[in-house]
């Protein structure tokens, strides 16, 4: 079952007489702590449209919200439905569930599955309500899906994320990202002991999650005026331009760790690098990704910064863009004479590859967001080209 089959079936009976957008703003509203779930979706029709039809993820939502959800508030969203006794057989139906199942363990089953699209927001989950035995026919049990848990946080520390003049704006939100520019924490024991089980059994499927504390930070400092704007009091010139800058802020965070969890898995996947890289054991699989963390995707002046040389690198279906710095140009370029200048890559070594892997996967990911077809990517060092960009 994906989310936007469980909403709608949600709408169905809790929100008809609503349009989409309405209703899920209403159901977030409901069963979210804290008021979260008011200013979730703001007036954006067209994104939460899309949630709710399954045209756009729910990922970077269900991060947003995974702390604040609670079990009474849904269950009470459930119990205040003024359903007919035919409409709950029939909600009942609907999910598959037995039609003696007691209303209680129904709502409680149906905030079990809500939970589970939190936790694997883009998959194709069990329907843990379903009491059919066909329903597990697809589907893999969610309790053998393992989790990559990473935090990320400002490199910078004590940060000041003050917006309402000229100067920090262009520092904060300047091209180069080098203030606000984020560094992966120490994993945690957990997350160490599960690469160690994975990388044991690479069939276990698995999901990777990354809680980018930049964003609770700046959210943070926007709660004193949302509560402004919740009570219908005029915002000043200073909270306006704080409000609609820390906005645009999050969005870049929360794409920029969207982007990197899907690079994340596009790089375990990646047998080929790892086998080239002889990348085998869980520790050395957890120092590429903490590279690749704390990688600078916002760091886009490089092209024209004279410390840098970027090179377009050509798969067989695909191009991107390397930066590389003055010393790797040196070492890799120059003195590597198995290089042919605007011809075909023959061996960069295994240095070269982990520096251009990070941009490719990063490639990779922003197609994967943008609905494009990316699975005949190809990392075969014979069959790339590169030049100066």
């Amino acid at each position: 079952m994906k989310f936007s089959e469980y909403i709608q079936i949600i709408k169905k009976y809790c929100g008809s007489e609503m349009t989409n957008a309405n209703f899920m703003r209403s159901f977030f509203s409901a069963i979210l702590a804290n008021n979260i779930g008011t200013n979730l979706f703001l007036k954006d029709d067209s994104n939460v449209g899309r949630i709710y039809s399954g045209r756009y993820e729910f990922n970077s939502t269900a991060k947003k919200i995974r702390k604040y959800v609670d079990k009474d508030l849904f269950v009470d969203y459930m119990d205040s439905m003024d359903m007919t006794a035919d409409a709950v057989d029939n909600f009942k139906k609907d999910f598959g569930a037995d039609e003696n199942m007691g209303i209680d363990e129904f709502h409680e089953k149906l905030f079990e599955q809500f939970q589970l699209f939190l936790n694997l927001p883009n998959k194709d989950v069990e329907n843990i309500i379903c009491t059919k035995s066909e329903n597990t026919e697809g589907h893999k049990d969610t309790s053998e899906i393992i989790y990559f848990d990473f935090v990320v946080d400002f490199a910078v520390s004590n940060i000041n994320l003050s917006v309402t003049s000229e100067t920090n704006v262009v520092k904060i939100l300047g091209v180069n990202g080098e203030y606000t520019k984020g560094v992966a924490l120490d994993f945690s024991t957990t997350t160490k002991n599960s690469m160690l089980d994975w990388a044991n059994n690479r069939e276990k499927d698995f999901t990777v999650r990354i809680t980018d504390k930049r964003i609770e930070k700046a959210e943070q400092q926007l709660l004193s005026i949302k509560e402004k704007m919740d009570s219908g009091k005029e915002l000043t010139l200073k909270e306006n331009l704080k409000y609609i800058n820390l906005n645009r802020l999050i969005k870049r965070f929360e794409l920029e760790t969207e982007l990197k969890e899907k690079a994340i898995e596009f790089y375990l996947k990646d047998d080929v690098l790892q086998a080239y890289c002889h990348i085998f054991l869980a520790g050395e699989l957890l120092d590429f990704i903490k590279e690749l963390l704390n990688h600078n995707y916002y760091a886009m002046a490089k092209c024209s910064h004279n410390d840098y040389k970027s090179f377009d690198i050509f798969t067989r279906r695909h191009s991107f863009i390397v930066d590389l710095t003055n010393k790797e140009y040196n070492d890799f370029v120059v003195k590597d004479e198995l290089f042919k200048f605007g011809g075909f890559v023959v061996d960069g070594g295994q240095d070269f590859v982990k520096i251009v892997a990070i941009p490719l996967y990063l490639f990779l990911a922003r197609g994967v967001i943008a609905g494009n077809d990316v699975s005949d990517y190809n990392l075969n060092l014979f069959e790339w080209q590169y030049g100066l960009h």
